[in-house]
């Protein structure tokens, strides 16, 4: 996982957190300060793909960071400060 999927995991978390959902397409763009929507949507299939979130099949909003995704965003927040 590079830092930039890292990143977008810890603020899907933080936005779990906060709001009891996943944040849209638009708003993790907008977090990351991304130019378009693809870049998110790259980003988490190749996350998928590596076990470190998985999404609910056609349930909007539904995305959870697995185990080793939680694991991934502790040791990025340690290594970055």
């Amino acid at each position: 996982m590079n830092d930039n999927m890292a990143r977008l995991l810890a603020y899907i978390e933080r936005y779990r957190d906060a709001h009891g959902k996943s944040p849209t397409h638009d708003e993790m763009r907008n977090a990351m300060g991304w130019a378009n929507k693809s870049y998110v949507n790259q980003a988490l299939i190749n996350m998928d793909r590596l076990g470190f979130l998985r999404r609910i099949p056609g349930k909007p909003r539904s995305i959870y960071a697995t185990r080793s995704g939680l694991q991934m965003i502790q040791t990025s927040e340690a290594a970055n400060g």
